[in-house]
């Protein structure tokens, strides 16, 4: 994803700059997108899967052994 959005700044730069048309920065920006759409369903398919498997083996958890927004975050 972090290449995407350096051919998104590129692209942006070469727009800037006259080399490029304005369709060429759309089409990077629709590859980032596309690229970031998709790391967000496989991220949520492996919570839904690990949800899946805990119940599977018929454990469970409480609250305070979820992980908080910050943990999830920093796992990008």
């Amino acid at each position: 994803m972090q290449s995407a959005a350096t051919t998104v700044r590129l692209a942006l730069e070469r727009y800037r700059l006259g080399v490029d048309s304005y369709l060429t920065v759309v089409v990077t920006q629709q590859a980032l997108y596309t690229n970031e759409r998709a790391a967000l369903t496989v991220r949520t398919q492996q919570m839904v899967s690990s949800v899946n498997l805990i119940m599977a083996l018929g454990g469970g958890w409480d609250t305070s052994q979820l992980p908080t927004p910050k943990d999830v975050a920093s796992k990008h």
